[in-house]
């Protein structure tokens, strides 16, 4: 232990630049009070005076002494405090490593004053600032100044726990033992705290082991807070992040499902990606004003880009609003519809009013992804399907995909006074049918007399036209026979020469009679022989 002791000694030596006006440690206070009792009992033997006077003498120089001990000690310990002020180090009494925990060191009045003289010039020489343009050798004095300063300290808080823990042997003959494991333990307490004086010595040290620190906090920090930082959404979520410290909400990015990296200070706001159901059994009025229960069930989805628009109008309450807009446009469209075309035309009846609904909650704005990425055709991408941005309504930021119209449900008092009605409505129909009736009859028989009376004006024109006819024909065929016996007679008289008129008139007339044969009545008389023809 004593050679660690040596070794660390003389390193210390070697490190620190000794003051040039401190000199080399003086006798310790025992060998002082020592040299003292042995000259004063040399005066007692050589009969410098007798015992009473001998024995006062002995008693005024121990009191001397312990006087002396007093202010040296005082001394020491005010020295010591500044020391541990200015250079900011605590140095525990048995640490000291220059000085003996037995106590074979105390410093002597002058070697007090040349410490606390080289103090004052360790003060004037520390500056607040130092720039970097001063030259090193500066620096190094400055760190040899702090070095011995800090060697002078250990050995005066050396000092000061000898002062304060030791009493003074005024007997020669008695030994106090030492404690070596006291010993040892502040020798190993020595070499720890002049690693760490050493370092507060150094700035540069002292600028690394802090660095160092910060080092290690700053990596413990990012340990702990990147698992942190690492979010997950689910493949049936979106979500914005929120800052859990200000409360702001990023508007800018809208996070699909997968694991994404967020600031240690931001939380997702999270919302549904899949189908939102509604299902809402309302009681609405038709055109008769008739109550009737109805049920329909509605799937919606969220617009991915507009999610940032439909947490800033609605937040969370944007579901509540919706069911509300879907009730209200279903009563307002039904009014239009009777109770017998929700019965018999159930399909034009939902589709309807499904088509208003996705005016309502969707809008007419056309898609980004239309029509490349849509699959739709480029009629369904321009008006009347749908209009550009800008000049469109956008809706609630919602997507209607689904509309079932389910059960119609008719009250039986509303069920009886329609069935009345529609017994009215057919006995009505019934009486106008017969009246109809009885007006088709008589315009039947009014166009049968009709078409008699133009059958028989037909028939008596074509009877007319008939006589008219056949009178002219045979008037033509009398032309052409008589044409035709002219020139036969013609031939007749030419070939047989008859040339007197008589004999031509004899000759037709002979001719007539054979024509007539069969009407031919003959008659006599006895004044003259006639015949004549009817």
């Amino acid at each position: 232990m004593s050679s660690t002791k040596q070794d660390s000694d003389d390193t210390e030596d070697d490190n620190a630049i000794p003051l040039q006006d401190l000199p080399e440690p003086p006798p310790s206070y025992e060998t002082v009070i020592a040299s003292q009792l042995e000259e004063s009992s040399v005066r007692l033997l050589q009969g410098e005076g007798d015992g009473a006077t001998g024995g006062a003498a002995k008693d005024d120089d121990t009191l001397a002494a312990e006087e002396k001990k007093r202010q040296h000690d005082q001394k020491l310990k005010k020295l010591v405090a500044d020391l541990r002020r200015e250079c900011s180090v605590e140095v525990a009494p048995e640490e000291i490593e220059m000085l003996d925990v037995g106590g074979e060191d105390i410093l002597p009045e002058s070697d007090i004053s040349s410490l606390q003289s080289s103090l004052n010039r360790s003060k004037n020489d520390q500056k607040p600032d130092v720039q970097e343009s001063e030259p090193a050798e500066v620096a190094d004095n400055e760190d040899a100044t702090d070095a011995s300063v800090m060697r002078w300290s250990r050995r005066l808080s050396r000092a000061e726990s000898h002062v304060t823990t030791s009493e003074p042997n005024f007997d020669n003959d008695v030994e106090h033992p030492r404690d070596e494991t006291s010993v040892e333990d502040g020798t190993d307490r020595l070499k720890k705290t002049g690693l760490v004086a050493q370092v507060l010595a150094s700035p540069t040290k002292m600028l690394i082991i802090a660095g160092s620190i910060l080092f290690c906090l700053g990596l413990l920090l990012l340990i702990i807070l990147l698992p942190k930082s690492f979010v997950y959404v689910e493949y049936y979520e979106y979500a914005l992040s929120r800052n859990t410290v200000t409360g702001v909400i990023d508007y800018n990015n809208v996070y699909d499902s997968g694991c994404h990296l967020l600031r240690p200070q931001d939380e997702l706001v999270r919302f549904q990606a899949t189908a939102h159901f509604i299902d809402q059994d309302l009681v609405i009025m038709d055109s008769s004003k008739l109550s009737i229960k109805l049920a329909i069930t509605l799937q919606y989805f969220l617009k991915h880009d507009e999610i940032p628009q439909l947490y800033k109008k609605y937040h969370y309450g944007y579901d509540s609003i919706i069911n509300s807009l879907v009730e209200s446009k279903v009563k307002n469209v039904a009014v239009n519809f009777s109770l017998e075309q929700f019965l018999l035309h159930r399909p034009e009846v939902e589709a309807t009013i499904e088509k208003h609904i996705q005016y309502t909650l969707s809008g007419d704005c056309c898609e980004d992804c239309c029509p490349d990425k849509c699959g739709k055709n480029a009629s369904q991408c321009r008006p009347p399907a749908c209009r550009p941005k800008g000049s469109c309504y956008q809706g609630h930021h919602v997507t209607v995909k689904y509309f079932q119209l389910g059960t119609i449900v008719i009250p039986s008092e509303v069920y009886d006074r329609n069935l009345k009605q529609v017994l009215l409505g057919v006995e009505v129909e019934t009486e106008k049918y017969k009246q109809q009736k009885a007006i088709e009859v008589k315009k039947t028989e009014q166009m049968v007399q009709s078409i008699l009376n133009e059958a028989e004006e037909l028939r008596q024109d074509a009877r007319a036209r008939e006589r008219v006819i056949q009178a002219n024909a045979e008037a033509d065929k009398n032309a052409v026979l008589e044409k035709a016996r002219v020139e036969a007679l013609k031939e007749v008289f030419s070939h047989f020469n008859f040339t007197d008129e008589e004999d031509k008139l004899s000759y037709i007339y002979a001719r007539a009679l054979a024509e007539k044969g069969d009407d031919i009545h003959y008659t006599s008389a006895y004044s003259s022989l006639t015949s004549a023809s009817p």
